[in-house]
């Protein structure tokens, strides 16, 4: 039987926590929150960070990386990933909605952090189970904006918008700039929907990064 989690966290990360070596400072969003956060950890997570570290993007006196375009608070749920893993919520604050663990699997995409990206999408399957919620315009919007064609969540989301036949008005105001969503929600019509996926089930991988690599839950 699979360990169950505890009940304030939707994943755990696996990888090893490198707790030893040098501390840098990220900062975070227009007034640069700070964070500081092991380098080696950062590294092990994510192939943006390892890039960026080895090049010229770190200020070398100040051990700093900034990241003006994201947000704080998605960021510490980040960095909470990193060192122990994906939380329902912050503390003192609503557990995290679809739209959350939407915004926070496009800030995944954006570190190349392939595990963090599955754990939001499991967690955002989850949600909209338990609140049984349908992804609007607005999550459709913001996926198929900040991702590549052919990217899992894309396929989730035309899946899920097609079994519910809530495809979308063609002519609202988004709908010129997501073209690629109404061909694929026309193309997945005509060839039918496959059975519902769940996080936890069978066929669990199928809109996950890891390709052949082993999944952040496959000891479970």
């Amino acid at each position: 039987m699979a360990p169950r989690l505890p009940s304030e966290l939707f994943a755990f990360n696996k990888k090893p926590k490198v707790l030893s070596g040098d501390v840098i400072q990220v900062l975070v969003g227009n007034e640069e929150q700070r964070f500081t956060v092991h380098e080696n950890s950062l590294r092990v997570n994510s192939a943006f960070f390892e890039a960026a570290l080895r090049r010229d993007w770190m200020e070398t006196v100040d051990r700093t990386v900034k990241l003006p375009e994201e947000s704080p608070e998605r960021f510490h749920v980040y960095v909470q990933w990193v060192y122990c893993g994906l939380y329902k919520g912050l503390k003192g604050r609503p557990e995290l909605s679809p739209n959350d663990l939407a915004r926070l699997y496009t800030l995944g995409a954006r570190l190349q952090d392939h595990d963090f990206q599955d754990a939001a999408l499991d967690a955002f399957i989850y949600r909209c189970g338990e609140k049984e919620t349908i992804p609007d315009d607005n999550i459709v919007f913001l996926i198929f904006s900040n991702t590549t064609k052919g990217d899992p969540m894309r396929r989730l989301l035309v899946k899920m918008r097609v079994r519910s036949g809530m495809v979308g008005n063609f002519d609202n105001e988004m709908g010129t700039q997501m073209a690629e969503f109404y061909f694929d929600i026309a193309k997945k019509s005509m060839e039918g929907v496959d059975p519902s996926v769940a996080p936890d089930g069978p066929g669990r991988c199928k809109y996950h990064q890891h390709g052949d690599q082993p999944c952040y839950r496959a000891d479970e």
